[in-house]
């Protein structure tokens, strides 16, 4: 019996592009795939391992990941998901595939849903469906985004940090203050925003409360310039 690799696809949304890769290899023609990857055995489901892919490929988190399509090749089937780009940061890839340079490079590009048939996409079906429903892909991705209880929404948690002065019964900085900020640099995404820091997203099970200290969960300083700006 000849076996069959099960692999998941992701046509990835940021905006109303979606994100693909333009892959260079020596002694071949570019041509252009969407991320994703083979399904491994210590994955949870196909969804998982889609989520796990898109880490290592793009530092990538999404929102809501849709079943649309399935993909059946010799020797290989592919789910592919429709979901959005909630947060990319390219200096997290850890893939094999980014460690190897024999294998050529993975170009990130974003390109318009309806000229997506219009390039050497592998496989051409795929690039035939992502054209064929440009507009109903980014409809399905709306009403399941929004559906009351069925998603949990993306939530941003700050820390404001104030160096000097002091605050008001408003709890304003009074003059004199300080307040931490970061700059994002060297990430391949809203490069060049200043933001409260630290920050980060609400986990899931995560429960509102006051730290002792304002030691951040977990670090990202080395993508991040720092500055102290005055209130």
């Amino acid at each position: 019996m000849t076996s069959v690799r099960h692999s998941v696809r992701a046509i990835l949304f940021d905006g109303d592009d979606v994100v693909l890769f333009r892959r260079l290899r020596p002694g071949r023609e570019p041509y252009w795939i969407t991320p994703g990857g083979g399904v491994e055995p210590t994955d949870a489901s196909p969804e998982a391992a889609l989520r796990r892919e898109l880490d290592e490929e793009l530092g990538a988190t999404t929102g809501p990941a849709l079943h649309v399509f399935t993909l059946v090749e010799p020797g290989r089937l592919s789910m592919v998901f429709a979901c959005r780009l909630v947060s990319l940061d390219l200096s997290r890839r850890s893939g094999p595939e980014f460690l190897e340079p024999d294998i050529g490079l993975h170009q990130v590009r974003r390109v318009r849903p309806e000229d997506v048939r219009t390039l050497p996409m592998v496989p051409p079906e795929l690039g035939e469906f992502i054209s064929a429903n440009a507009a109903t892909l980014p409809a399905l991705l709306d009403a399941a985004t929004y559906a009351p209880g069925r998603y949990r929404p993306v939530v941003d948690v700050h820390l404001l940090l104030i160096d000097g002065g002091g605050l008001t019964d408003g709890r304003v900085p009074t003059d004199g203050g300080k307040v931490l900020l970061g700059r994002r640099r060297s990430t391949g995404y809203a490069d060049g925003e200043w933001q409260i820091m630290p920050s980060g997203h609400l986990e899931e099970g995560s429960r509102w409360w006051t730290p002792p200290s304002g030691r951040p969960a977990r670090s990202s300083a080395s993508r991040w310039t720092t500055a102290r700006w005055s209130t």
